[in-house]
C-alpha cells in the first residue's frame, strides 16, 4: 500500500449505518474518512470537492437514490454500494463498482471489497505518479493562453469554484480547472488536500499550528479531518 490512506466518503441516511461503517473505517489501517453525507444532495452540494478516494454509498435515501447519483455526477473515486436490497445489483453493474454490500455486513466481508478498491487505487495512483514524474512541467489554461508552469514551483492552490489560482513565488495564475482536477494532475506525491479549497505543495510547509498550515509566509486553513494525516505524512518524509 501506498503510505498515503484511502481517503473515504460516506453517503448513507441511517445513522446505524453510518456508525457501523464508521467503526469498520477507523478499524482498518489503510483507511480515513474525510466526509459523511447524509444524502446525495448534501454530497453534490460540497463534499464532491472533498478529497476522496472510495466512496461508500447507499442506494435507497431521500431526493435521489445512489444509482442516480452516480449516473448524475462525474466523479474519480471508486465506489463500493451498501444496500440492505440485492434489487438495485444490476443497475450498479454498468456503473463499474468495486463491489455491492448485502446489509448488514460483516468487518470481514467489509475489508475483501476494501483490499479489491485498494488495488485498484494503487494501480491508479501508480500510474498517476509514473505519468507525473515524467514530466517536469503542466500546462494550464489561462484565459485564452496555454501558460507553462514548472510543477516543482507550485507553492499552493486555492479553488474558485470553476476555476482555480495557482501561486508560485512570483506569480498568481487564474486557471481554468476545478482544484480537484488539479489534484489529480498534479498528484498526491508532492501535494496534499489541506481544505476543500486548498490544495499544497508538501515540500512548502513550513509549520502546522493548530488549524492552519503555513506555506512560506502565507497562513491556510486546515480541515480537521485531515490534519491527523498531514502530521502522519509530514513525518514520513
Amino acid at each position: 500500500m501506498n503510505v498515503n490512506k484511502i481517503r473515504c466518503i460516506i453517503i448513507e441516511d441511517e445513522m446505524m449505518a453510518v456508525k457501523l461503517l464508521t467503526n469498520y473505517i477507523g478499524r482498518h489501517d489503510d483507511l480515513q474518512l474525510t466526509a459523511t453525507c447524509r444524502n446525495p444532495a448534501d454530497y453534490i452540494r460540497g463534499c464532491d470537492r472533498t478529497p476522496c478516494d472510495l466512496l461508500f454509498l447507499d442506494i435507497m435515501m431521500p431526493e435521489m437514490t445512489g444509482v442516480e447519483l452516480l449516473q448524475t455526477v462525474t466523479h474519480t473515486c471508486e465506489v463500493i454500494i451498501t444496500s440492505a436490497s440485492q434489487d438495485y445489483a444490476l443497475d450498479c453493474y454498468p456503473l463499474r463498482v468495486i463491489d455491492y454490500l448485502l446489509k448488514p455486513f460483516t468487518f470481514g466481508r467489509f475489508s475483501d471489497a476494501v483490499d479489491a478498491a485498494a488495488e485498484t487505487i494503487r494501480l491508479k495512483r501508480n500510474a498517476q505518479e509514473l505519468s507525473i514524474t515524467q514530466r517536469a512541467h503542466i500546462l494550464l489554461k489561462v484565459d485564452r493562453r496555454l501558460v507553462k508552469v514548472k510543477i516543482s514551483d507550485i507553492r499552493y492552490v486555492e479553488a474558485a469554484w470553476e476555476y482555480s489560482k495557482i501561486y508560485t513565488a512570483d506569480q498568481s495564475l487564474m486557471v481554468l480547472s476545478q482544484i480537484k482536477n488539479l489534484e489529480s494532475e498534479l498528484g498526491v506525491e508532492s501535494f496534499f488536500r489541506i481544505h476543500r479549497s486548498y490544495l499544497v505543495n508538501i515540500e512548502y510547509i513550513t509549520y502546522v499550528e493548530g488549524n492552519q498550515v503555513c506555506v512560506g509566509e502565507v497562513k491556510l486553513p486546515i480541515s480537521r479531518t485531515v490534519r491527523a494525516a498531514l502530521l502522519e505524512r509530514l513525518s514520513t518524509m
